[in-house]
């Protein structure tokens, strides 16, 4: 009888070659992922964003009262602060502010710091969407950025003077997408 055993296992130059090959791969999956996280950040923000244009649109012209859609960092109250949180409320004097009289419909915290959301257009601060559903004054965009500007995740969404929303596109495949004046979106 052989009671004696074999032992099988890795070389030195076979774990070497291992650990370089899950370096290199390691290597290219750290930078690919990264890009690949701040493009479903930029995804995810505007697709809640669109969502809450459309629904305050649309309890606009279902309720038939103005309803506004403001940035607030507390819930309570607006201060421009998109990035943080979005409040939705019913505006029934037209005052842009929520007074006791008004309901807060909704509020959707953002928290995407330190990357931003702004609001550029007619009426201030504030979108207003009027009964009928439409934004007379309240046309223009929202941009988000990245803290570091990069433009291949900048991201708009358009609402024109009928209340309706569009998200912007890489029409020309560069890897940007295109603002409401076709070019490259630029973060300020």
């Amino acid at each position: 009888m052989d009671f004696s055993m074999k032992m099988h296992g890795f070389t030195l130059p076979e774990t070497l070659i291992v650990l370089i090959i899950a370096a290199l791969i390691f290597s290219f999956a750290v930078p690919w992922s990264r890009d690949l996280l701040k493009s479903l950040e930029a995804q995810r923000v505007t697709t809640e964003l669109y969502s809450l244009v459309l629904k305050a649109r649309s309890e606009a012209a279902l309720q038939r009262t103005a309803i506004n859609l403001c940035g607030s960092s507390d819930a309570r109250s607006c201060d421009g602060k998109w990035d943080v949180g979005i409040i939705m409320f019913r505006d029934n004097n037209h005052n842009n502010l929520i007074d006791s009289a008004e309901d807060l419909i909704s509020y959707a915290p953002l928290n995407i710091t330190p990357s931003r959301i702004s609001w550029r257009g007619f009426g201030g601060s504030q979108v207003t969407f009027e009964q009928t559903g439409a934004s007379y004054a309240s046309n223009g965009t929202f941009t988000y950025c990245r803290e570091e500007k990069d433009p291949r995740y900048s991201r708009q969404i358009i609402l024109n003077r009928g209340g309706r929303a569009r998200t912007s596109r890489d029409d020309d495949k560069d890897g940007k997408h295109e603002g409401s004046n076709g070019l490259p979106i630029a973060c300020p």
